[in-house]
């Protein structure tokens, strides 16, 4: 949610959107290569729905690792722990269910909470 900020003074708010920006980008990224790796690795397998990655999850691993990866001066280092970030996004998947029959709950008290970000 774009309501749900880290602080209240224009500067943070602004950090704020050009880092969801940029997580935003760099996990839709992770989540294709993700997807690719899955499709390979599962072709295989039937399931009853059709699955996609889990997108919480991935921006939970990605915040996690992503700075140990570019902090990581090695090459062949930073390969590995790239592609151990894509096998470990890959492995999260839910299904994809059509007419939910419930609707989801919530909680109009903690709609725009300034102290807790959801993700992970």
């Amino acid at each position: 949610m774009l309501e749900n900020f880290t602080g209240k003074k224009p500067i943070i708010i602004e950090q704020d959107i050009f880092s969801a920006m940029y997580l935003y980008n760099i996990t839709t990224d992770m989540i294709r290569d993700a997807e690719k790796e899955h499709h390979r690795k599962n072709k295989h397998k039937k399931y009853k729905h059709p699955m996609r990655i889990n997108k919480n999850i991935a921006i939970g691993i990605i915040k996690e690792d992503l700075i140990r990866m570019a902090l990581e001066d090695d090459h062949q280092k930073r390969g590995q722990i790239f592609s151990e970030i894509i096998e470990t996004i890959a492995k999260n998947i839910i299904p994809i269910r059509e007419n939910r029959q419930y609707p989801r709950k919530k909680s109009p008290s903690t709609k725009y909470p300034t102290t807790k970000k959801r993700s992970f």
